[in-house]
């Protein structure tokens, strides 16, 4: 019976070979998509977490619209809990091209410690008149020209940024703008903290030793209160 039934199916077989290929193709094909994706998943989030723990990424970001002193850094950075914390400057302003037309730009100054850049090209910036550029937004074409802050920015605006005129010197990936989606300007520049002049931070980022996804809605509680609790006894 079973030798009959074996000679049977290979005859099939032999009968309409191509269309036996087809199927089998087909459903080696759903397969091999099926299991690509169960996998896949790990591999993005693995490959997702090497590079922010690479860049040191930050696990807690404050933000203060009366700013971050030096003390209030050095505070937050000397807590048992913190492996490292540093305070940023953020300025949104319009950039001209050289012609009428004005785009939105969002200036970031560079931080040593947390959330670091990745050089794709050129060098990072060594004196107050430079700038590193995002590589979403600008090519290696865009080194050696100038970004110009306009004229119909705000007083405030303008008092902000130290150089009006700043040179590109490189380009660079930011763990912070990893999806197109989140930038809220159409180009983003990294400026050495001598350019800003404005003395507060407004942004204090902070990474935390054991931080795990299980734990982080814990762990976040506890820095708020941490946070809130060094900046108090500063007060």
């Amino acid at each position: 019976m079973k030798k009959s039934l074996l000679k049977t199916s290979l005859r099939e077989i032999r009968s309409s070979f191509g269309r036996f290929i087809a199927i089998l193709a087909i459903v080696a094909l759903g397969v091999g998509f099926f299991a690509g994706l169960m996998v896949s998943e790990e591999a993005m989030l693995k490959t997702g977490e090497t590079y922010l723990d690479e860049q040191n990424f930050y696990d807690f970001r404050l933000m203060s619209t009366l700013g971050f002193d030096d003390d209030d850094v050095a505070a937050l950075r000397d807590a048992d809990e913190v492996t490292a914390a540093d305070g940023a400057y953020q300025v949104d302003a319009l950039v001209s091209d050289g012609g009428d037309e004005e785009k939105v730009g969002r200036f970031h100054s560079i931080t040593e410690d947390v959330n670091k850049l990745s050089l794709k090209d050129g060098r990072l910036p060594e004196n107050a008149g430079e700038c590193v550029v995002d590589s979403s937004f600008f090519e290696g074409a865009g080194i050696g020209d100038t970004v110009t802050i306009a004229d119909g920015n705000s007083q405030d605006t303008l008092d902000a940024l130290e150089n009006h005129e700043l040179k590109i010197v490189g380009v660079v990936e930011s763990p912070l703008y990893m999806r197109m989606g989140r930038y809220s300007s159409e180009a983003l520049a990294r400026l050495k903290r001598s350019i800003l002049c404005r003395r507060m931070r407004s942004r204090l980022s902070i990474t935390r030793r054991c931080i795990s996804a299980s734990t982080r809605a814990a762990d976040f509680t506890a820095m708020n209160t941490m946070t809130a609790s060094t900046i108090r006894s500063r007060m």
